[in-house]
């Protein structure tokens, strides 16, 4: 732990407060190829975004962020480039990022009233707003609400709530400010706050407001460190991540400060596992009943090595009693989800298998198309094309679909990973019920390719031209059918090869 958060403050300091980070806006300009690692995000406008999204029937995501913001940079940086959370997001979603404060995002900031970064928005295919989220997210949360959006798995209530969850009975605002007031624990610095619950400080430590970029535990520059010092605000030593790195590496382990931590740790998604445990040690099981505790417990039931994940299981009861059996489901898949992501890292097949075990012991809805992302998850990031081709054509034998871009989807992927007859043939199958639903240039063009592989190479050609025409109809780059019909022509030369396109 200590190695990765010294690591961070060096990029820290260095860059004067600000991460360098590679363009965010990198043009990403072919969203039907998913092979590559982390999140697509599209180039261009916001109304082509909204149109891309509603030809290939898909949602869209939106990261409002802006250019000073840590746990916006710090997320695109790590979960936004992890595999598992680019396949799924790839597969489902157009997603987009926006800086707010941009000449092109100060009218998305408006229409969409973004208060607080990073804002995360959820569309549907229409463009219509269905569900948002804020801070900074695991890949579990990341995972999870993706889930709660394809299969609209969300109250409507939801769409512009500001704040997660919490056990506090009042209105509470997010990323509020911090006043000398809030500060009760002046020698640790990381607390905001006087209550017991702990949901206000979360939500200030994982967003920030676009009014107050400098009343964050790591402010964004040394001046802003200068005036925070000179109206005694903060204390670099204590508040900063790197002071609370010392005074932990020097054996302090108070209730408060062990919290605290936690919380710090959890803002730039950082390693907490550690902490929480040793937090969650130190108090008996009176102090676990009390809110401030519970909530603490709610908020680090992310992941199965976690302590906190084994006492939330043991009140999970009481806890849907509070949030209800939605917010729950999310919060175990986020904790599964976490769990997978963990297992690759460490390839820890031991801690795939608990969690599968998990998965099938949850009481959620979905559960087999849940357990079956877990599968494709987990094998696609190990490389291991033979369990993941064999996982997905068991669980699309045994489950029908009547949704044209789940099939073609599903089509496209056995085909991009396996040579296999068998599963060539499963592939063409499915590809022909997505194109009888609704046939499409993108459709063909993956049934041209498994045609081709299993050597059918005339009616390959045929589908080829097809799809071309269509695209030529509807104004999409067909430069991949055009490379795969130069290839066939090379293999498999022919004197009919010359073919007039008609629009169709």
């Amino acid at each position: 732990m200590k190695n990765v958060i010294s690591l961070y403050l060096l990029l820290v300091l260095t860059c004067g407060g600000i991460l360098i980070t590679p363009d965010l806006n990198a043009a990403i300009t072919k969203t039907n190829n998913n092979s590559e690692r982390g999140v697509h995000f599209f180039n261009g406008s916001w109304d082509d975004a909204k149109a891309r999204a509603k030809k290939e029937n898909k949602y869209i995501f939106v990261e409002a962020y802006t250019e000073w913001c840590g746990p916006c940079k710090y997320m695109n940086n790590s979960t936004m480039k992890r595999q598992e959370v680019g396949y799924h997001y790839n597969n489902h979603f157009i997603s987009y990022k926006i800086n707010v404060e941009s000449i092109r995002g100060l009218a998305f900031k408006l229409e969409y009233g973004v208060k607080a970064v990073p804002d995360l928005l959820y569309f549907s295919p229409e463009g219509e707003l269905v569900y948002r989220d804020f801070g900074s997210k695991s890949v579990g949360e990341l995972l999870a609400i993706a889930d709660k959006v394809i299969y609209k798995n969300y109250d409507s209530e939801i769409v512009m709530v500001t704040n997660a969850p919490s056990l506090n009975t009042e209105n509470t605002v997010a990323a509020k400010p911090k006043t000398r007031e809030d500060d009760n624990s002046s020698r640790y610095g990381a607390s905001r706050h006087t209550k017991p619950d702990k949901r206000e400080v979360s939500k200030t430590e994982s967003i920030e407001r676009l009014d107050m970029p400098d009343n964050l535990m790591l402010v964004a520059d040394e001046e802003s460190y200068k005036h925070a010092e000179e109206k005694s605000e903060l204390n670099l030593l204590s508040v900063s991540l790197g002071g609370m790195q010392q005074q932990y590496d020097k054996g302090i382990r108070s209730d408060e400060f062990l919290y605290n931590y936690a919380y710090n740790l959890w803002y730039y998604a950082l390693p907490n596992t550690e902490v929480i445990n040793k937090y969650l040690a130190k108090q008996n099981k009176q102090d676990l009943t009390n809110l401030r505790n519970r909530q603490f417990v709610y908020d680090f039931a992310n992941n199965l090595e976690s302590n906190a994940m084994k006492v939330f299981l043991k009140n999970e009861a009481w806890y849907k009693r509070q949030f209800g059996q939605e917010q729950i489901d999310y919060k175990v898949k986020a904790a599964i989800y976490n769990a997978v992501a963990t297992a690759v890292d460490k390839q820890d097949k031991n801690l795939f298998t608990r969690a599968i075990k998990m998965a099938t012991k949850a009481d959620i809805p979905r559960k087999e198309a849940f357990i079956y992302q877990l599968e494709v998850v987990y094998y696609q990031a190990n490389n291991d094309l033979k369990n993941y081709a064999r996982v997905t054509r068991e669980y699309m034998e045994l489950n029908e679909s009547s949704d044209p871009v789940f099939l073609h989807r599903k089509a496209w992927e056995l085909e991009r990973l396996s040579n296999k007859k068998r599963n060539l043939k499963v592939a063409k199958n499915w590809v022909e019920k997505s194109i009888n639903l609704e046939s499409n240039y993108y459709n063909n063009t993956t049934y041209a390719r498994i045609l081709h592989k299993l050597g059918e190479i005339n009616t390959a050609k045929m589908v080829l031209h097809k799809a071309i025409s269509m695209a030529r109809k509807h104004g999409i780059d067909y430069t991949d059918a055009l490379q795969l019909l130069d290839q066939m022509k090379e293999n498999y030369p022919s004197r009919h090869d010359t073919v007039v396109y008609t629009e169709i």
